[in-house]
């Protein structure tokens, strides 16, 4: 998808953002992770939404942290609204392939997310073939 046919598509979630974020954005001390949690991300993606259609709706994540954390950089809240600078991304979470939580987030928490899931990725798998036997 063309970088301008990306900014069009997404022009209706930016406003959305502004409406219906779920507490006022304020102005926060950068280089520390700040995420907002909201309600909804346009029109048609709001928790529950399937995994298909916040794709039809948003195009491709340009991120992704693992299969269930898809990013949306270089969003900008409505016009007038007064939010955080450095909050910029917009993190869709999934789980069981339905939209989990949405979240408008900085860099720092973007990095903090994405060490959380390499940390889990390598974590060792400890397997259990059930009750040890009794002497």
């Amino acid at each position: 998808m063309n970088s301008s046919l990306f900014t069009r598509r997404l022009s209706g979630v930016l406003l959305a953002l502004a409406v219906f974020a779920s507490a006022p954005i304020l102005h926060a001390s950068p280089g520390r992770p700040i995420a907002y949690s909201l309600e909804q991300a346009g029109r048609y993606v709001e928790r529950g939404t399937p995994r298909i259609q916040v794709l039809a709706k948003l195009g491709r994540p340009m991120e992704r942290l693992g299969e269930d954390i898809w990013l949306y950089r270089g969003i900008e809240p409505a016009p007038g609204y007064e939010a955080d600078v450095s909050c910029r991304t917009l993190m869709i979470t999934f789980r069981d392939g339905m939209v989990a939580r949405l979240q408008l987030v900085n860099g720092p928490m973007v990095d903090r997310v994405a060490a959380e899931q390499r940390r889990a990725e390598s974590a060792p798998v400890v397997a259990s073939t059930g009750p040890k036997p009794q002497p």
